[in-house]
């Protein structure tokens, strides 16, 4: 069994503020559909993929872009918890 590792390892308070601020301006919504749109090419690309080497690259790139996305739409919680 895999175990889950995060491609974004321990964010710092620092640049958890910044995505936050940035994830709050009108303009975030072109960010986060370019990021919604390589993720979706990511995927389709993983389901047409037999290459062991590019299957990688592609899950690594699908998990990284989740995880920002994640990020940004969390960071108001983890400010407060941070914050505390």
């Amino acid at each position: 069994r895999c175990k889950f590792v995060s491609m974004i390892h321990r964010p710092t308070l620092s640049s958890i503020r910044a995505l936050h601020v940035m994830a709050q301006q009108p303009s975030w919504k072109g960010v986060d559909e370019l990021l919604t749109n390589e993720l979706n090419a990511a995927l389709d690309q993983l389901a047409d993929n037999r290459d062991p080497a590019v299957l990688h690259q592609l899950q690594g790139r699908v998990q990284v872009i989740k995880e920002i996305r994640k990020l940004a739409a969390e960071s108001a919680s983890l400010l407060e918890k941070l914050e505390r």
